[in-house]
């Protein structure tokens, strides 16, 4: 029973950290327009979009300082209806399914649970430097990215997810030279990746979610070290269009264990796996030696491709899209590191944990407008911008619950921005997506039971139950100001 235990700790942890985030750019000044940046709009956020872009940076350093407030949250409302997995229908009597209907759904079965967290506050910091008159060299620290989750501990929700806290941080590196009609530009970055996560084990012996056999389990895991490349182009093949492309994946590949147990991946995030174990589960096991261990992946390339047409001299429309490679990005293993437990009868020594991916490509198309207002409505110079975008879901709805939330996004965004003196530009933005409803019937995430395996083995059919049934209501919102200055541009 304790080897299941903890395999099922690290198997319920990594699907919230695995699948893709919405990232819907970054900058304020691209972000209001739809977040495209691979082939117009403001250059010194070229370090994400396009590192080639930094090569248009213009008199003789370009500094960029601004603040975006991510505020994604959402409510889920458990279903009654399919608790139980097909296999178990035959098994359980009826006064264990009015059991489990009774424990399933918190203390407030009728009311949805909500995610509580605070908003995330997301910086960036960029400076572009031409040390030729067609070379610039830059760098940029941004992020983090990825919303924050924390919701009730006894909620319906609380078998994937009680709270998490997953970032992903970047300091980068860029160079560009740019010639008349075209420039290349590369980036070299490094990505911090934190995730923290709590969630509840059921130890039920009747599979029933009885709340008294409940244990809390926590991850907490970091890899500090992820380089990643940028590599990007731009062109100009007519007059008045800029095409643009960049292409941005792992540099290394890492290792940790040795012999058999030897495993690699871009992606080794070490740290605390464990469990606060109910009074009762308590008395059948316990962990003796437990070191920690590390989560291994590989990290998904992106591709990038956009244009940006210029319309007279006040207007400029462009359309990007782009590819996350999520479903290609293979197995999840844990590694432990001398994790021992003490089963009454044996010591047992965990060894590495395998299992597969569950996600898919995300493709996502951007679209974004700019238009430079006429001097004699504003005194100053104004830009307006107005944009839309569109991205797939890396979770299919059967694999979506509270601890692995995407979904199919299309938001709206607008802003501006304001030459307030010369070279010293400030700007606005925000972006909603709309509301997104969700209602899961036949959902493939099952509650983490940790006699399943033992029942499975004795030729019962386990003590899982269907975790994911019910209604998704996601909103996702950013707003932003931010602050540009172009020193000597005259």
């Amino acid at each position: 029973m304790v080897r299941c235990l903890w395999v099922l700790i690290v198997l319920t942890s990594a699907p919230s950290w695995g699948a893709g985030f919405f990232r819907p750019g970054v900058g304020v000044g691209n972000l209001a327009a739809g977040g495209t940046g691979v082939s117009g709009g403001v250059v010194g956020y070229g370090h994400w979009y396009n590192p080639a872009m930094l090569s248009l940076t213009k008199g003789k350093a370009d500094l960029v300082l601004d603040w975006t407030m991510l505020d994604e949250s959402f409510s889920f409302l458990r279903s009654r209806e399919g608790l139980v997995p097909p296999e178990r229908l035959a098994d359980m009597s009826e006064g264990q399914q009015a059991a489990l209907m009774a424990n399933c759904c918190g203390s407030s079965p009728d009311q949805p649970v909500l995610d509580e967290a605070p908003a995330r506050q997301i910086p960036f910091i960029g400076l572009a430097v031409p040390v030729r008159p067609d070379t610039v060299v830059g760098l940029a620290v941004y992020g983090p990215q990825g919303p924050a989750r924390k919701m009730d501990p006894n909620g319906a929700q609380r078998y994937s997810a009680v709270s998490n806290n997953i970032t992903l941080a970047i300091a980068q590196l860029s160079a560009a030279y740019g010639a008349d009609r075209w420039g290349v530009g590369i980036g070299l970055a490094n990505f911090i990746l934190d995730v923290g996560q709590d969630f509840t084990l059921s130890g039920d012996f009747f599979g029933t979610e009885d709340p008294a056999f409940d244990a809390l389990a926590t991850v907490q895991v970091q890899d500090a070290f992820i380089p990643v490349a940028n590599l990007g182009f731009w062109a100009t093949p007519l007059k008045g269009l800029r095409l643009g492309a960049s292409w941005q994946r792992p540099l290394t590949e890492k290792c940790t264990g040795t012999g058999a147990s030897k495993i690699c991946g871009n992606v080794i995030a070490e740290g605390v796996v464990d469990a606060e174990l109910g009074p009762g589960l308590a008395q059948a096991a316990s962990i003796i030696q437990n070191d920690g261990g590390a989560l291994v992946m590989r990290f998904p390339d992106m591709i990038r491709l956009g244009a940006t047409q210029q319309f007279g001299d006040r207007v400029n429309v462009s359309l990007e899209g782009f590819y996350e490679a999520w479903g290609e990005i293979g197995n999840l293993t844990f590694v432990p590191n001398n994790v021992v437990f003490d089963a009454g009868v044996e010591q047992i020594s965990l060894e590495n944990i395998v299992f597969p991916r569950r996600w898919d490509n995300t493709y996502g198309v951007r679209f974004g407008t700019r238009w430079d207002l006429p001097a004699a409505w504003t005194q100053i110079p104004v830009q307006m911008r107005l944009g839309s975008q569109w991205e797939s879901s890396a979770a299919p709805l059967v694999e979506l619950d509270t601890g692995g939330l995407d979904w199919e996004k299309l938001g709206f965004t607008v802003g501006f921005g304001a030459e307030v003196m010369k070279g010293l530009h400030v700007d606005a933005y925000y972006l909603r997506t709309l509301t997104a409803e969700l209602t899961v019937e036949n959902s493939n995430m099952r509650t983490t039971n940790i006699f399943h395996a033992d029942e499975v083995a004795k030729g019962n059919s386990g003590l899982e139950t269907v975790s994911a049934n019910g209604d998704y209501v996601i909103n996702h919102q950013r707003f932003g100001l931010g602050v540009r200055y172009a020193l000597g541009v005259r």
